[in-house]
């Protein structure tokens, strides 16, 4: 019997985003003239990097809130899960003030800014300028002065995302790979992302291996006695052959991805620091429901 239960989410980038600024935002009509401004709107859909950082945001709120002993999070390639890591960090740099007032400077009288970084800003302003017309530089400048007063609401969510995310108490790093080698040498990168930020990685499945156990005198008697069986018009000792063969093949490659993996366990052996390594083969069908999730814990966990 099963108490609990398990739900499933697909992260909304506009969406999340707007939950955000609600509440980082000090007041409501900075709130309102943020998510009311067309270059927020577009930002919040193209910001490059801003599903990554959105994806951080709702993981932060989903463990924050306390209702769900477990969340999962299942990232792009590890390549791109470098994304993920580093996404606050570079909109939290973004909004640092003193780019914000460079971006600014042509809009405002301040003193004590150097002639180069004016001369530079105003120029980036006169060929905004140029390609979208005032318009387009009126409203970037209104959503910069009010993105300005999020700052110190923003960094304070970075720095509880990134506290999140490096507390071995609360959360862990599995790395998933297939049993190739372009696989595997992208998850040793990852995984050595991982320790230089300082990370806590809880250990590596190898996904999707194939297991073909040798074959022997009894399973040939075995194919014959089902063909003998099904009683049609064969040529069974041709069908063998070729059966025989295929075998031949996936044992091959079963060998080759059993060796993959004893050299893999080799060279990250020092990177591990008692983390597991787990393999899962190729099943049927799709990994989408309890009685699933139960089947393949065996063999990542054994009974």
């Amino acid at each position: 019997d099963i108490s609990g239960e398990l739900s499933a989410m697909m992260l909304d980038t506009e969406q999340t985003f707007n939950s955000l600024i609600d509440k980082v935002a000090p007041d409501e009509a900075t709130r309102d003239a943020i998510r009311g401004n067309r270059i927020y709107q577009t930002l919040s859909n193209h910001f490059s990097g801003s599903q990554e950082y959105m994806a951080s945001e709702a993981l932060f709120d989903l463990v924050d809130s306390g209702r769900f002993d477990l969340v999962v999070l299942d990232t792009p390639p590890a390549k791109n899960a470098l994304n993920f890591l580093e996404a606050s960090s570079k909109l939290a740099r973004f909004l640092d003030p003193r780019v914000i007032k460079w971006f600014l400077v042509p809009y405002r009288e301040r003193r004590g800014i150097g002639k180069l970084m004016m001369g530079t800003s105003v120029l980036m302003f006169k060929l905004l300028g140029a390609i979208f017309g005032k318009e387009f530089l009126a409203e970037f400048s209104e959503f910069l002065i009010n993105f300005e007063k999020l700052y110190d609401g923003f960094q304070a969510r970075h720095e509880a995302v990134h506290e999140l995310l490096r507390s071995k108490d609360k959360t862990k790093f599995i790395a998933v790979c297939a049993a190739t080698d372009a696989s595997m040498d992208v998850t040793k990168h990852f995984i050595q992302e991982l320790l230089d930020k300082e990370l806590p990685l809880a250990g590596v499945v190898v996904n999707k291996m194939l297991q073909v156990v040798d074959l022997n005198s009894d399973h040939l008697e075995s194919f014959k006695l089902d063909l003998d069986a099904l009683d049609i018009a064969v040529h069974q000792e041709e069908l063998l052959r070729k059966l025989e063969q295929a075998h031949s093949e996936m044992k091959d490659q079963s060998d080759i991805e059993q060796d993959l993996l004893n050299e893999f366990k080799i060279s990250i052996s020092n990177s591990l620091n008692g983390g597991f390594i787990a393999k899962t083969p190729r099943i049927r069908g799709e990994v989408h429901d309890i009685k699933a999730l139960v089947n393949l814990s065996y063999f990542l966990f054994g009974n």
